[in-house]
């Protein structure tokens, strides 16, 4: 018996693997003294055994010992805001157990334990049988300590329901460390003024923290009581258009977040814009688990086949981290043109700049 944790893998731009997502494979077993002599080792020596019961009790030891601490050792990237999902079993350990949440949040970590929702699209990991590498049985001693090495290494990023397994992911949605890092550069922020989803959760934080946050909204969108009222001052325009039109007038600089086919509209409006000379503000991208990979692709293939002028590819920037996009940006809007890029700035944390998103 063993427990798996596993999470999403990260991407680079180039669709390179950065991270295979492996936490690691921890079996449930214990070291006990050897009551009696025998022909391999004498009385007292320390033998491995297996759990004869995995209840909740050995289940918490072994996140305490084992499972958080690699946690913490092998997470990419400077987010600390981590969801251990578990399903259902009986043995696995409640989230608000106090020895768990002060292991969970020692070192300025904010991990938290909890169970998996039914049919969640979102934490589905453990339910994808598709194998990372291939293990085969050995058919010496020597090939099965090799064997053993590499299937620990080479495990799926799911494994046997038979099996206790939990799921490592990265709670990524921007209220977290991303929309903490806008408020405290005083960024003041535009936006398209609904109170759903992305948008609200980014919105909602900057405003209840003092931010300055502006929503424009299409009137017909605003009449819809979905929506909710808009954070900070709202401005309503007749159509989509005339809100990016609105917004390209009050800000310098943009950020795309993930998300769907209204984040598409606008960031192609953005692009017709750039390719027509109405605009040369930088727009990042915050690539979040490689989301704007295909994107970036299509933008530098435009460029090669001469579709798009490299002067206005290089408009768009991007990052997996907000604090790198933000700097970034100010270094953009500080430099425009051509000329030194951010990479050759000896200290591009230095500049002192207020955006306006």
């Amino acid at each position: 018996m063993f427990l798996a944790a596993v999470g999403r893998p990260r991407y680079g731009e180039g669709g390179d693997l950065l991270w295979d997502g492996k936490i690691g494979i921890f079996p449930f077993t214990f070291e006990e003294a050897a009551q009696r002599s025998s022909k391999n080792r004498p009385a007292g020596t320390l033998e491995t055994k297996a759990e004869p019961t995995v209840n909740r009790d050995v289940m918490k030891r072994m996140l305490l010992t084992k499972l958080i601490p690699a946690i913490k050792q092998k997470w990419p990237g400077s987010s600390r805001d981590i969801i251990i999902q578990q399903d259902n079993a009986k043995p696995h350990v409640d989230g608000n157990d106090l020895e768990i949440v002060a292991a969970a949040q020692e070192g300025d970590w904010n991990i938290q334990l909890k169970f998996q929702p039914p049919n969640s699209p979102d934490l589905n990991i453990m339910r994808q049988n598709q194998w990372h590498g291939r293990v085969e049985s050995p058919s010496s001693k020597p090939r099965h300590t090799q064997g053993t090495t590499s299937a620990t290494i080479s495990l799926p990023s799911s494994v046997s329901k038979t099996d206790h397994t939990c799921q490592v992911i990265n709670q990524s949605l921007p209220h977290a460390n991303e929309v903490r890092e806008l408020v405290r550069r005083k960024i003041r922020l535009t936006y398209g003024g609904g109170n759903v989803g992305l948008q609200r959760a980014v919105a909602s934080t900057v405003y209840t923290n003092d931010g300055i946050v502006r929503g424009f909204i299409p009137g017909y969108m605003a009449a819809r009581q979905v929506y909710g009222p808009t954070c900070g001052a709202e401005y309503t325009v007749s159509s989509n258009y005339y809100k990016y039109f609105e917004m390209n007038h009050v800000v310098e600089t943009f950020i795309i977040l993930p998300g769907g086919i209204d984040t598409m509209e606008g960031l192609f409006t953005l692009i017709s814009w750039a390719s027509e000379g109405l605009h040369s503000k930088p727009i990042g991208l915050l690539n979040i688990d490689g989301y704007f990979n295909n994107l970036i692709k299509f933008l530098d293939d435009a460029v090669r086949q001469n579709f798009m002028a490299s002067r206005q590819r290089k408009l768009f920037i991007s990052s997996f981290f907000i604090d790198e996009l933000l700097d970034k940006l100010a270094f953009a809007k500080a430099f425009p043109g051509p000329g030194a890029s951010y990479d050759d700035f000896i200290n591009p944390g230095a500049l002192d700049l207020e955006l306006h998103l």
